[in-house]
């Protein structure tokens, strides 16, 4: 019997269909300025979320429907024994508005933590320990009528692991998407203005 491959990690439970009772689409991201303390100010059970152990401040930025989306490719080699998640984000924003160009020009040159609402009430963390930066995009007025006038950003991080919020109760509670979580109040939401 060949005993050659011997992995500490293994299978610990199964997977069954589920219903099809889920959509796709995201509604919100939330910005956190880059924080490299980020992971040890968490509560993390099995990838989920429970706490916020210190004040944090994230920045809501409203999506309309089928506008964004986010992907986490999974890369593993066995020959080097390492594991990646590319996470990759692309939103976009309707309108171009004076009061955009600076936020946005900050946005692009630093790096941030990005929650992502999709339209399933799962709260996602990209760029956990390493940060997100946004690694293409472009402002566009567009050619013709319907075409889109606003910006569209693409926001990329290498992480290696995956984590979500614990989930929340719903649209209409307080501190929604981040009540799943026990120290909520550590949580302060700035939400942006509509554009004129």
């Amino acid at each position: 019997m060949n005993k050659l491959y011997k992995f500490a990690c293994n299978v610990s439970e199964g997977r069954l269909v589920g219903c099809k009772d889920v959509i796709g689409g995201i509604n919100k991201v939330f910005l956190l300025t880059y924080d490299e303390d980020l992971l040890s100010k968490l509560t993390i059970a099995s990838n989920v979320i429970t706490d916020f152990d210190e004040a944090i401040t994230v920045y809501q930025f409203d999506l309309r429907p089928n506008t964004a989306n986010l992907n986490a490719n999974f890369t593993s080699n066995d020959a080097t024994g390492t594991t990646y998640y590319e996470q990759v984000l692309e939103v976009t924003l309707q309108k171009i508005v004076k009061e955009d160009i600076p936020n946005l020009d900050n946005i692009l040159k630093g790096r941030c933590q990005v929650f992502v609402l999709d339209a399933n009430d799962n709260v996602f963390l990209l760029g956990t320990r390493f940060g997100c930066s946004v690694t293409a995009g472009a402002m566009s007025t567009g050619t013709a009528k319907a075409d889109l006038s606003g910006f569209t950003l693409t926001f990329s991080a290498q992480e290696t692991e995956n984590y979500i919020v614990s989930a929340t109760a719903g649209v209409g509670t307080a501190k929604y998407p981040f009540d799943g979580i026990s120290t909520d109040g550590n949580v302060t939401i700035t939400v942006g203005t509509t554009p004129a």
